[in-house]
């Protein structure tokens, strides 16, 4: 589901878990998201294609399982980039911090 239209209660309920589960799920995924953001952005830095790779998949199944579809389908677009095209790999790091910084506002201030 889109950012935009995140119910926590649609998800808790398609995937089979209690509000109370779903919240606490939520919490651990927001933390350790903004540990692997961080993590992202040093390896496209330091332009450490196997990290970038690592860390995009690991992100890419966490959304997955979290059902935030637009931060799974640029993780998993990152995943397979071809890490030689800086530009590419620039932008869609751009908008998976763009689509985490959004999702995470639903839920943080």
């Amino acid at each position: 589901m889109k950012t935009e239209e995140y119910d926590i209660q649609v998800v808790a309920d398609t995937i089979g878990l209690d509000k109370d589960t779903m919240l606490m799920l939520l919490e651990e995924f927001l933390n350790v998201l903004d540990e692997e953001i961080i993590l992202l952005a040093n390896a496209v830095s330091d332009g450490d294609a196997d990290m970038v790779t690592h860390v995009a998949h690991k992100m890419k199944g966490a959304a997955a399982n979290m059902m935030v579809e637009d931060l799974r389908k640029y993780s998993c677009d990152l995943q397979s980039a071809d890490k030689a095209d800086t530009d590419l790999v620039a932008d869609l790091l751009g908008k998976i911090q763009k689509s985490y910084s959004a999702f995470r506002a639903l839920f943080r201030s």
